[in-house]
């Protein structure tokens, strides 16, 4: 199984602890959701306060200390809605294997700032983890990129014949129509092979390009 920082990687798959841990976690945050919607007056909201989703999230983005907050944002089940958004991502980070992130993020850390270009006002983590998120995610998506092009390679290798291929034996060879790579990623395969200096055939085994000149 492939790693990426130590962690093992599933391709398409959380392991079923992980899974379990999400769904709880969505569950309860649904919960709660649908039903301060459904039964506002249950929790000392109005249907005035609170006549859809983005009522329930202005509140939810509000800050109940502000001069300006609106009432019902420090209403119990407002609060409850923000725990539940909390304990999602603590469920999210420890499933990217992040909880170093996870075990220092406390309910205190979050707070309400301007993150989005829009300016206004919102529930969220601090900048400087908000930040690290950001970068670790960015690194993570090359990662995946390139262990996704290795895989491809493997895969496409796997069913070369002995004497290479080139493109147009590409469209040819009915193995290939088989298999879950189309025209469009072989060619870019190729040309991402080609890059490092060649010709046109790429040989099994090898996977490096070999000029028949």
């Amino acid at each position: 199984m492939p790693e990426i920082d130590g962690h093992d990687v599933t391709i398409g798959k959380p392991s079923d602890k992980v899974a379990s841990t999400l769904a709880n976690a969505i569950s309860h945050l649904v919960e709660i959701r649908t039903n301060i919607l459904k039964n506002p007056g249950s929790h000392g909201l109005t249907r005035r306060q609170i006549g859809g989703p983005t009522d329930l999230y202005n509140l939810y983005d509000a800050d109940p200390e502000a001069d300006d907050a609106p009432t019902g944002a420090e209403n119990l089940a407002i609060e409850q809605l923000r725990q539940a958004h909390v304990d999602l991502l603590d469920a999210v980070l420890r499933a990217y294997g992040w909880d170093d992130i996870a075990d220092d993020l406390n309910r205190e850390d979050w707070t309400f700032d301007r993150p989005w270009l829009d300016r206004t006002l919102r529930f969220v983590p601090p900048e400087s983890v908000r930040a690290e998120l950001f970068d670790r995610l960015d690194t993570l998506n090359s990662e995946r990129f390139e262990l996704e092009r290795e895989m491809m390679i493997d895969l496409i290798a796997e069913h070369l014949p002995e004497d290479g291929l080139t493109k147009t034996g590409f469209r040819e060879e009915e193995p290939f129509s088989e298999m879950p790579v189309d025209e469009d990623q072989f060619e870019a395969f190729m040309e991402h092979e080609q890059q490092k200096g060649g010709d046109s055939r790429v040989r099994k085994g090898t996977y490096r390009w070999y000029s028949n000149q």
